[in-house]
């Protein structure tokens, strides 16, 4: 055979009359390995395991003795971090420590410890603290006085038990002088920039720093019945026409249409409905990836302001791909700065109040006036800079991207929870930012903010800034979107394909494929087989009844058929929730093994109908 590896359409070689092969018209690839059984999949001797050179750090001239007692700090931080061991670690924090980490943020010593025992580490298997490995690397500390220092790194994390991943975290910590020694002042880390000079991972890592973000939506019948469904689950929509309605859940947008861009998205009753609407830099791009993958029918429509791309994958499941759009400079007069009165009198609030006028009005020489030459610039919606040079241009792509005009941001500013603490010549502040653009609900933004200041009061600089996104606090039933879900014929095949497009390798679990975005995961589900799955298995092996078999979860070719699973803190009182509203919970194989709430290694879930009749899935995770 001229092709000895799978291909998706056609693609051997054809003799062109001088004996030599055209090169292939679709790609040629290997489908990837498939799991059958649900397990720990990771090497169990990586979990809990912390590699870090102490001798690599680098410094601004900091003493020796120092610099090995500040990296000797951050070392074992991680160390008893990783085994929970509270008690070592209050040890190493100052009173007034501060924590902002995945979007969460407390302050003091007592807080802080509390928010570090609740912290995930990973599935945490039954015997094990984490199931982590944390890799320490390129860390630089900064000398600012006798009393103060900083430290920036960044952590490489392989992770994951039965689901896993690679990640990398950046990290700025501060450090105070004290009688008894150097003591964690302050941390802020977040988990949303990349790296560029990252060390290389091998290719079938799943890479958590993901290369794409996607949203998902569903069709409806009756667009205002569907959101009186689903607003009690995820809260009121940011967006509604009179044709659609977006939700944000988390980082995640979920919306619902009852006019969807393409035919071929329609309810089915009772089925899965839903489909993924991934976002690209380039449409042409995208249809040279697809084509080369065996694609053939590409129908690009106009959608929110930009253009869609609708195709198929193999199995015939309709994907829309939707071109990112830079939002055009907006001219509706200048931004508006407010200080929540609460915080208004704090003495740091005056600075506080210049230099983030500064920032919201894109005001690059003020902003630049009001830093020291060496700042360090943290951004974790655009990345990192160290000193004037490099923050200009960090500057210029954060403004553009919310849509500055000459005038700045078009939007209010709410600044509040301002919190500071002066240690010798320096002013350690934390406070809470509020961005809302009236143009664009889904631009609303918070942010925890991480400052020092150095000088003289009236002559202070900013030696760090550190601005990364806050969770947004929420009281609904849905705490965010985990997954969702596509069948597909030959899973090994599909995850190949699917690979190729998001340039990532997918963890595994039993049957099924999962693409780590910087949002949720987009799902696989191989087709069912006819074996017994891991659930029901048991059940059999325990003497307890089996629910009768009912139909698998399969692809319909050339229609939506995917579904989304949305986070939860209790299965029970969702479960009263979707009672009440009338929803049906059937079994559907490869997805669930009993109706109502269902038990799973790790997790409990519920498949239901919503109002319109598509399958929605909710999952309650107990390991973390």
């Amino acid at each position: 055979m001229c092709c000895s590896l799978l291909v998706f359409a056609a693609g051997c070689g054809q003799d062109d009359g001088d004996g030599t092969s055209m090169a292939p018209e679709t790609m040629v690839m290997e489908p990837l390995r498939v799991q059958r059984d649900s397990r720990y999949v990771t090497d169990t001797s990586l979990w809990g395991q912390l590699l870090f050179d102490a001798s690599s750090a680098k410094s601004n001239g900091l003493d020796p003795d120092d610099l090995t007692e500040i990296t000797t700090i951050i070392e074992i931080f991680h160390r008893y971090w990783l085994d929970q061991d509270q008690l070592n670690i209050e040890g190493l924090l100052h009173p007034h420590v501060f924590r902002h980490r995945q979007g969460r943020s407390r302050n003091g010593r007592e807080g802080v410890l509390e928010m570090l025992a609740n912290e995930s580490r990973g599935e945490r298997p039954e015997g094990y603290t984490s199931s982590m490995q944390l890799s320490l690397r390129d860390l630089s500390i900064r000398s600012l006085d006798e009393v103060v220092a900083t430290a920036t790194y960044k952590i490489d994390i392989r992770g994951g038990a039965r689901w896993e991943y690679a990640d990398m975290a950046t990290v700025l910590q501060v450090f105070v002088r004290t009688d008894g020694g150097w003591l964690l002042a302050g941390h802020s880390e977040t988990l949303a920039l990349g790296d560029a000079n990252a060390p290389t991972l091998p290719d079938d890592v799943p890479n958590r720093v993901a290369p794409y973000t996607f949203s998902f939506g569903y069709p409806v019948h009756d667009l205002q019945r569907a959101v009186g469904f689903y607003q009690p689950l995820l809260g009121a929509p940011i967006e509604q026409s009179a044709n659609k309605a977006l939700f944000k859940i988390g980082r995640s947008y979920f919306e619902l249409t009852s006019q969807p861009i393409d035919p071929r998205i329609l309810i089915k009753p009772g089925m899965a409905n839903g489909y993924g609407i991934v976002d690209v830099e380039s449409l042409e791009v995208t249809r040279e990836k697809l084509a080369a993958l065996g694609a053939k029918e590409f129908s690009e429509v106009p959608c929110e302001g930009t253009q869609c791309m609708v195709t198929e994958d193999p199995s015939g499941n309709v994907i829309v791909w939707r071109k990112l759009a830079k939002p055009a400079p907006n001219n509706g007069g200048s931004p508006v700065i407010v200080i929540d009165p609460d915080t208004s009198d704090s003495a740091w609030a005056p600075r506080v109040l210049e230099v983030m006028t500064a920032w919201v009005s894109a005001d690059i020489e003020k902003t630049l006036s009001m830093t020291g030459p060496e700042v360090n610039w943290i951004d974790d919606s655009v990345g990192l800079a160290t000193g004037q040079r490099e923050l200009k241009p960090l500057l210029a792509e954060r403004w553009g991207a919310m849509g500055a005009s000459a005038e700045g941001i078009h939007g209010q500013l709410t600044i509040s929870e301002i919190k500071g603490k002066s240690f010798g010549g320096q002013d350690l502040v934390t406070f809470e930012a509020d961005l809302s653009i009236p143009e664009r609900p889904r631009d609303y933004k918070q942010f925890l903010v991480t400052q020092v200041w150095s000088g003289e009061s009236g002559k202070s600089v900013l030696t760090a800034n550190f601005m990364l996104r806050a969770r947004e606090a929420t009281r609904e039933l849905v705490r965010g979107m985990d997954y969702t879900a596509y069948p597909v014929d030959d899973l090994g095949m599909a995850g190949a394909y699917y690979k190729q497009m998001f340039a990532s390798e997918p963890y595994r679990d039993t049957n099924w494929f999962g693409f780590w975005s910087t949002t949720s995961v987009f799902g696989l589900v191989g087709k069912y087989s006819g074996e017994l799955t891991d659930a029901r298995q048991r059940r059999r092996e325990e003497g307890k009844s089996i629910p009768p078999d009912s139909e698998s979860y399969a692809a319909i070719p050339h229609t939506s058929n995917g579904y989304a699973d949305l986070s939860i803190g209790s299965a029970e009182a969702v479960y009263e929730y979707l009672k009440q509203a009338g929803s049906e919970f059937p079994v559907v194989e490869a997805i669930n093994d009993v109706s109502g709430i269902d038990p799973q290694p790790g997790y409990r879930q519920i498949l239901a109908t919503d109002s319109e009749g598509n399958l929605i899935n909710f999952s309650q995770y107990l390991e973390y």
